[in-house]
């Protein structure tokens, strides 16, 4: 009886499955954005990757699981992509924000096919959630790391006070509306090309140096409109309650019609020095002279 011994099996790749994963994973992509979520068939993606359309459904069990995996990684690997040049703290904060946006528009021109795929996850999955695409820009850690890295340019001195969730909203709107501006109309424009043209607008801005003055002067002058529109009506109201409580000026005798009120005129005649003494008697109110007429 001889005893047959089997041969050593090929060692087990542990990197196998996850690259075996991204490889479908990129190819669906491609593949949703040429023909579309409702025509595109698992077996066209399986045979382009030599693959059984059972090795796919064993990483992603429905079509469905596979786009959205697809918009996923995208998703991931854009704010990797990001977070590569923004964590470089040797680097100075502006030309790390610079970078930033550089690396925004470099990642949807190497993967073009992305723009098609966040259009389509609107459009197939509306009902289901919110887009990964903004979904992942609102998680806690991920805003929280955009206001801390925003709040450093500001408290230096390079960005003016300004809240950082808004620079951020403002600027990751203007970025996405290029990338779709960009794939709906077709053209590729070099992403160094748009990051220039997007840091002359958004540091230098469209006005002049003199309109600037000029919109500061009407700033400043309405404010004071404002603040003298503010203040009027409290001042009138005032005198109007000082009025009412009897504070005001008081009328006299003539004007409401009472009796014995009034003062009473006085008539001083002045007399030529004498030796003697001289006084002077005169009849006014019980509490005394309020007013004195000089003849």
């Amino acid at each position: 009886m001889s005893l047959e011994l089997k041969r050593p099996g090929r060692p087990k790749d542990p990197g196998l499955g996850a690259r075996r994963q991204a490889e479908i994973l990129t190819a669906a992509a491609k593949a949703f954005a040429r023909f579309g979520f409702g025509h595109t068939d698992v077996q066209a993606i399986a045979d382009d990757l030599g693959i059984g359309k059972g090795t796919v459904y064993r990483y992603f069990p429905t079509k469905d699981d596979l786009f959205l995996a697809a918009v996923d990684r995208a998703v991931k690997d854009l704010s990797a992509a990001i977070d590569r040049v923004v964590d470089d703290v040797s680097v100075d904060p502006l030309v790390r924000f610079e970078a930033a946006i550089l690396a925004y528009l470099t990642f949807f021109d190497d993967r073009p096919e992305m723009a098609e795929l966040f259009i389509q996850e609107r459009a197939y999955f509306r009902d289901r959630h919110r887009p990964l695409y903004f979904e992942t820009k609102r998680t806690s850690e991920t805003a929280e790391k955009k206001t801390a890295f925003l709040k450093t340019l500001i408290d230096t001195g390079r960005f003016r006070n300004f809240p950082p969730e808004r620079i951020s909203a403002v600027i990751g709107d203007l970025l996405f509306g290029i990338v779709l501006s960009n794939h709906l109309a077709g053209r590729r424009v070099p992403p160094a090309e748009q990051a220039r043209d997007m840091f002359d607008v958004v540091f230098q801005g469209l006005l002049s140096d003199a309109e600037r003055k000029a919109r500061a002067r009407r700033k400043d002058g309405g404010e004071l409109a404002a603040l003298i529109r503010r203040i009027v009506p409290i001042f009138l109201l005032s005198l109007l309650v000082l009025s009412a409580f009897g504070c005001g000026t008081k009328p006299t005798a003539a004007a409401t019609g009472e009796k014995g009120q009034d003062p009473v005129p006085i008539t001083v005649e002045t007399l030529k020095p004498r030796p003697v003494h001289r006084s002077v008697t005169a009849v006014g109110t019980l509490g005394g002279f309020d007013d004195v007429t000089l003849a």
